[in-house]
């Protein structure tokens, strides 16, 4: 098995999706260079009270939260986002879930019942036609088997920027975005961990998890 791979290998070189490196036979997606260096944030060491936790604060009840990695514009891990989320390469987002559900403790999933993605619209899946948040769930269910709903909540229509908008106005401007599906029901009553690539404001996980605690 090892000599096949070798030779897919030689005739079809892989790369770094940071660095841009070719890949050695042990590395998949990013070159061990790359992954020492990851900008982990190590939040889930402190789940309930954490800087990502705080902005939910006042807004949803949360009960936990965690983003695996720092982001930087323009960095080398810039080019993870970059790469599932423009350059149409959902394996890096199934990876990178895979990751997330081998280093990030593994009490910080006690008791989650299901994965939620944030939805995108329409629109943007004919124009991308996969969500890298269900990519980033998938890669976590592989390793914890946990469900993945991907079908309870609806993105409308793509939100408009939030640049134009002042800071009342941005909460009403994404939650407006989202509507519960038929298939809501399935979850009544379950723990769930809403799954978001990137989160800024958090003003988007916001307006989802929303919705589904409407359930």
């Amino acid at each position: 098995m090892r000599i096949i791979k070798a030779i897919l290998d030689f005739f079809f070189p892989r790369y770094c999706v940071m660095c841009g490196n070719r890949l050695e036979l042990e590395e998949w997606t990013i070159c061990l260079h790359c992954n020492f260096d990851l900008p982990r944030t190590f939040l889930w060491k402190s789940p309930t009270d954490n800087d990502l936790a705080k902005r939910f604060w006042g807004k949803i009840p949360v009960e936990k939260a965690a983003a695996y990695l720092d982001y930087y514009s323009q960095s080398l891990t810039a080019n993870i986002v970059y790469a599932f989320k423009y350059q149409g390469e959902p394996y890096t987002a199934t990876y990178m879930g895979e990751m997330m559900a081998k280093e990030i403790d593994s009490e910080f999933f006690d008791g989650i019942d299901c994965l939620i993605p944030v939805p995108i619209s329409s629109r943007r899946m004919r124009k991308r036609k996969y969500n890298q948040s269900e990519k980033l769930a998938q890669g976590i269910q592989s390793v914890l088997h946990i469900p993945i709903h991907s079908d309870i909540v609806k993105k409308n229509k793509d939100n408009m920027s939030q640049t134009l908008l002042d800071k009342f106005e941005r909460p009403e401007n994404i939650e407006q975005t989202f509507k519960l599906t038929k298939h809501a029901h399935k979850i009544a009553g379950k723990h769930c961990l809403i799954i978001d690539d990137v989160i800024t404001t958090g003003a988007t996980t916001i307006g989802c998890a929303r919705q589904v605690l409407k359930i």
